[in-house]
């Protein structure tokens, strides 16, 4: 199946969104000159508050090699992802646990893929002015030939309207999104990034998590009553399920709100408005 990626997460409510969407992993910022960026003691806050089985990638631009470290230590992340000039032998320090990102200028680029052991590829919309984050998309031709190279990740103006296109042109190993599901910079749509997820994974998605889905009996009732086994009696075990019940019905709106295409790029459409 497609991994999921969202990245630019500065907040516990968007991780957490991002997680109940069915994202496998969630990316720190911790470049000084993105709007994205994040500070390591919040990161590590985020991450200590997260459930298991969630991938948490750091995202460094030129950064040295021990800085690299103390921050992947500091914040328990699982990988990292370079996005600057580092050499194959700054990724080789790192490996297994590195990223490398390339900003797609041509067929060139592809030929300094192979130069880079890594366990997957990023590859991104080239901007001079921005590293990543541009929200622009580039030639997926080219994304499609590095398959060939090893695991691809694709990023690069993925919306939760054109990414189901991309997968079939490219064959990703994995999806990245930023800018797609987000009401401004380092904000994440809850809607949005249900409906990208939901894009990506489909019904598959679906049936695995169909513990999720209200069943007869009203919204989410089944999951209220295995909340209920869990919690056990007694106020306390009332009111943290009242608060599961919260998130799901929020969760649910998210995920119910926009299956349909035209409704969808609507949505699309007026949040991009307000921004």
């Amino acid at each position: 199946m497609i991994k999921v990626k969202i990245c630019g997460i500065t907040s516990l409510d968007d991780a957490l969104v991002a997680v109940d969407a069915g994202a496998d992993a969630l990316g720190f910022v911790f470049y000084a000159s993105s709007s994205r960026t994040i500070a390591p003691e919040v990161a590590a806050d985020i991450v200590a508050n997260l459930p298991p089985f969630v991938s948490k990638v750091g995202v460094f631009v030129d950064s040295d090699l021990e800085t690299v470290r103390q921050i992947e230590s500091f914040c328990h992340l699982d990988m990292v992802q370079l996005h600057g000039d580092e050499s194959p032998g700054f990724c080789a320090a790192l490996f297994p646990k590195v990223i490398k990102a390339f900003g797609m200028r041509g067929r060139s680029t592809l030929d300094a893929l192979a130069s880079y052991r890594v366990p997957a590829y990023l590859l991104d919309a080239y901007s001079p002015e921005m590293v990543g984050g541009t929200g622009k998309a580039f030639d997926w031709e080219l994304a499609r030939e590095a398959t060939g190279l090893g695991r691809v990740i694709l990023a690069g103006g993925l919306t939760p309207l054109n990414v189901r296109q991309a997968i079939e042109s490219v064959g990703p190993y994995g999806v990245d999104v930023s800018t797609g599901v987000e009401s401004s910079p380092g904000k994440k749509d809850a809607a949005l990034v249900h409906a990208f997820v939901r894009a990506v994974k489909g019904t598959t998605w679906q049936k695995e998590n169909e513990q999720d889905i209200p069943q007869a009996g009203g919204p989410g009732a089944r999951r209220r009553a295995q909340d209920q086994q869990h919690l056990g009696p007694g106020p306390a075990g009332i009111e943290n399920g009242k608060a599961a019940d919260n998130r799901r019905d929020r969760r649910e709106a998210a995920r119910r709100g926009h299956g349909d295409l035209s409704k969808l790029e609507a949505f699309v459409a007026s949040v991009r408005a307000r921004v």
